[in-house]
């Protein structure tokens, strides 16, 4: 996603994240990242399974989505591949592993921790949020409007099999309620519960200062 675009950016360094001690030693980890070309993708998740073979759920987990965020004073969207892997490596290895193989100058590399526990150690304020709903049709309305509101940084939709949806927001934590009821809102008008189930996220540095700049203080 933006790979060019970014280029500004790429001055900091990607293999960096904020506080980094904070996330050291986290056992189990889902980690997020995307490709503009599938084959690339792959090659991403191939890492996780050489380096962490017996506790990578990698195979399989490349998918197709639409990624809306803002750049250049307009909602931009492009076609991308999402790999998504639950791992035990420490994530100062995994932005390591990844930035080594990744095309984009400043790619998205993003940490959520399976649990809660881990939540008061978050530093960044960055929040992953995750919304399925069977009104596809609503989806890519909501997602441009969040991102041309500066509600969120990166917005990404998936159509899996059975043509539900699901929308995955990038944002900071001050901004959560709003979205809430903005969904709430449109739930009431639409008839179709959208619920968000938000955790606390970490990111590589140059993601996470992009993230902070592209959402509205």
């Amino acid at each position: 996603m933006f790979a060019a675009s970014l280029v500004a950016l790429a001055t900091r360094s990607a293999r960096s994240i904020l506080h980094s001690g904070h996330v050291s030693g986290i056992n189990r980890m889902l980690v997020i990242t995307t490709e503009d070309d599938e084959a690339r993708a792959a090659i991403i998740a191939e890492q996780f399974a050489k380096f962490d073979p017996s506790n990578c759920e990698a195979t399989g987990k490349v998918e197709t989505i639409t990624s809306y965020y803002w750049w250049d004073g307009l909602v931009q969207n492009d076609k991308e591949y999402r790999v998504r892997v639950i791992t035990e490596l420490d994530f100062q290895e995994v932005v390591s592993m990844v930035t080594a193989v990744h095309s984009y100058d400043v790619p998205m590399i993003l940490g959520v921790p399976m649990g809660t526990e881990l939540a008061e150690n978050m530093n960044q304020g960055l929040m992953y949020g995750y919304l399925s709903t069977p009104s596809f049709k609503e989806i890519p309305k909501i997602a441009r409007k969040f991102v041309a509101d500066r509600l969120v940084a990166c917005a990404q939709i998936s159509v899996p099999s059975d043509e539900s949806a699901t929308l995955t927001m990038k944002t900071l934590w001050k901004h959560k309620n709003k979205i809430d009821n903005i969904l709430e809102g449109i739930s009431a008008d639409t008839g179709t519960v959208m619920h968000v189930e938000w955790q606390p996220a970490v990111a590589n540095e140059a993601y996470a200062q992009w993230v902070r700049e592209s959402v509205l203080g």
